[in-house]
């Protein structure tokens, strides 16, 4: 018989408890009062439902009847209350400074292993397999919000926007079908300044700003309209939140509730992540552009051209900013287009 151990007992549903003694013998757990020493319950180790040791807290035991014991001890009767669980075995790996030296070592490369290569695959299967309907009412639900913070209504005249639709509708038609049908509404945003974006249905906004950056050239803003249209094809909207979704999960799992230093640390390297694989995406979309310019009348040197016009707007690269950039550098992008005019 091992004991005596101090412990604490408390009854099913009562928050009241009282102090006990608690002793083992070879298959039995008994508790007893104490001052009368009067027994309070007998229970045999496979009848409990013991925690796994956490640190130097005291055991938590909850027996048969459901009251809850906790109790202070030693080895003994940790060994006892773990058995050949695979409780104990946990309790023995968190104390192995082998393990925890490994985990320090191995726990960053199975992390980036996962969201380099396991949530960009999730999100791609993810995507392929999203009803359209869906996307609809995502973009939906998208544009409302943004219209609510960020955009506003555009300042062109109703001749120009006109003019623009006639311009944009010959690419538009090429590469709509019955199920998506492309559409592009221009907005004003001091916020976005010269962009443009696109919905997952194939809705396209050009803001002022590009528009009278790119002086209203159709045949720069058609080199636009086709980067954005590749978005669209390629399903990049929804690889995108499906790689949040997933990325936010594996974190939680992995971390629960976490102190606010881990949390901005985790911030920071997810938004770094995030905008590397969305630079993939762009030159995805770039690709698009650069392939389909032929089928509408377009030539690679009018997507460099757009490229060129965003680049002299916007002066200087540093390379940490490019760090953080969700776009490959105009640069980089520009010389790929050259490079695919004088392949032609």
């Amino acid at each position: 018989m091992y004991g005596p151990y101090e412990g604490q007992y408390y009854l099913a549903g009562s928050s009241s408890c009282q102090r006990v003694i608690v002793r083992i013998t070879e298959k039995q757990l008994l508790v007893s009062g104490s001052e009368g020493g009067e027994l309070v319950c007998c229970s045999e180790q496979p009848e409990l439902k013991v925690q796994s040791r956490v640190g130097n807290l005291p055991r938590e035991v909850v027996l048969p009847n459901r009251d809850m014991l906790y109790v202070e001890g030693g080895p003994e009767l940790d060994s006892w209350l773990d058995g050949n669980s695979h409780m104990s075995v946990a309790s023995k790996l968190e104390k192995s400074r082998a393990w925890l030296i490994g985990s320090l070592v191995f726990s960053p490369i199975l992390l980036f292993g996962i969201f380099k290569y396991l949530v960009p695959a999730l999100a791609i299967t993810f995507a392929a397999y999203v009803p359209y309907s869906l996307t609809k009412v995502t973009s939906a639900h998208t544009l409302a919000a943004l219209d609510k913070s960020i955009l506003n209504a555009s300042q062109l005249d109703a001749q120009r926007q006109s003019d623009l639709q006639m311009a944009f509708s010959a690419t538009i038609e090429q590469f709509s079908d019955d199920e998506k049908f492309y559409k592009v509404l221009f907005r004003d945003s001091d916020e976005m300044g010269a962009n443009a974006f696109a919905l997952p249905d194939g809705t396209i906004v050009f803001t002022d700003g590009i528009v009278e950056l790119m002086d209203g050239d159709a045949q720069l803003l058609n080199a636009v309209l086709l980067h954005e249209i590749g978005h669209v094809e390629h399903r990049h909207s929804m690889r995108m939140i499906a790689e949040s979704l997933a990325s936010t999960l594996i974190i939680s799992y992995f971390f629960g509730d976490v102190s606010g230093a881990v949390e901005l640390f985790f911030g920071v390297s997810g938004t770094v992540v995030q905008n590397q694989y969305s630079q993939k995406l762009e030159w995805q979309a770039d690709e698009f552009a650069l392939q389909q310019a032929p089928r509408v009348g377009l030539q690679p040197e009018d997507f460099a051209d757009a490229m060129q016009t965003l680049a002299d707007s916007h002066p200087g690269n540093d390379y940490l900013m490019r760090l953080f950039s969700s776009h490959p550098s105009i640069e980089e992008r520009i010389e790929r287009a050259r490079a695919a005019q004088v392949k032609e």
